[in-house]
């Protein structure tokens, strides 16, 4: 972004440099955070940590409503880190002189290729490589050659997808 006026692109008008040093910040600012929640734990909440609280309450309502409490229990940490910081990444990008890390498509790429990762080595872990790529196949065996390869097809789509998606609508 070379015609935009940006902080760090005052040291460097590499693209890489300026994605990476937001990102960094965008990180930095989520552990600051997090640390300043969970410096002065009280039982009755204040400040940061009724904050925060609220978002990690939120979070897991919403998994509990999605995949029952077990499993919202497992992947909230996942989900909440992840949210938390592609939030304060757009935000980021509010504030003039600064680029929001997600308006440069590697950000939404990586993130959408690491839980891409994720969710296939737990599906795999937990349901046994052929159990987990049968459920690729479809209900009924006689459609098994159609539906095997536009399921596959589907998979890989959600990376574009998801990518493009948080990618368009902080460009």
């Amino acid at each position: 972004m070379p015609d935009l006026f940006t902080f760090f692109g005052l040291i460097s008008h590499d693209k890489t440099f300026i994605y990476m040093t937001h990102m960094l910040l965008s990180a930095g600012i989520a552990l600051l955070l997090v640390r300043i929640a969970i410096s002065n734990l009280q039982l009755v909440p204040r400040g940061t940590q009724n904050v925060m609280e609220a978002y990690i309450s939120g979070v897991l309502q919403m998994g509990i409503d999605v995949m029952g409490e077990k499993d919202a229990r497992r992947y909230v940490p996942l989900v909440a880190t992840i949210g938390l910081f592609v939030a304060i990444a757009n935000l980021i990008g509010i504030v003039p002189g600064f680029e929001a890390p997600t308006a440069f498509l590697e950000m939404p790429l990586t993130l959408a290729l690491s839980v891409f990762v994720y969710y296939n080595y737990v599906g795999i872990k937990e349901q046994v490589v052929i159990k987990y790529f049968k459920h690729f196949m479809g209900p009924v065996w006689w459609l098994y050659w159609l539906m095997f390869p536009i399921e596959i097809v589907s998979h890989f789509s959600r990376l574009v997808s998801l990518s493009f998606r948080l990618f368009g609508n902080v460009k």
